[in-house]
């Protein structure tokens, strides 16, 4: 095969690829994702995160287990860090 023949090929299967891509990102992604019969994406993702806030909303939480025996004869063994001092004096304060 000659070069020109070569260079042509390689060209239009070139050319083929970028269209292929080109139709795939741009002129398909018009199309606007639908979820049970007819509801787009968006209100299906607002009417989801709605329910979901309603139940955090209504759940109640009981002291109880705070006020429990156990619970307060627990012992905290934190220790507090030493007090360290960062980084160089300020040389602009005066």
């Amino acid at each position: 095969m000659s070069s020109l023949v070569k260079n042509i090929l390689i060209f239009t299967i070139l050319a083929g690829v970028l269209y292929a891509g080109y139709y795939i990102f741009t002129l398909n992604s018009e199309s606007n994702l639908e979820v049970d019969g007819g509801v787009s994406e968006g209100e299906f993702l607002a009417t989801e995160f709605l329910l979901r806030l309603n139940e955090i909303q209504n759940i109640s939480l009981s002291r109880d287990f705070f006020d429990n025996a156990k619970f307060r004869s627990l012992v905290s063994f934190e220790t507090s860090p030493e007090a360290v001092s960062s980084g160089r004096p300020n040389p602009f304060s005066d």
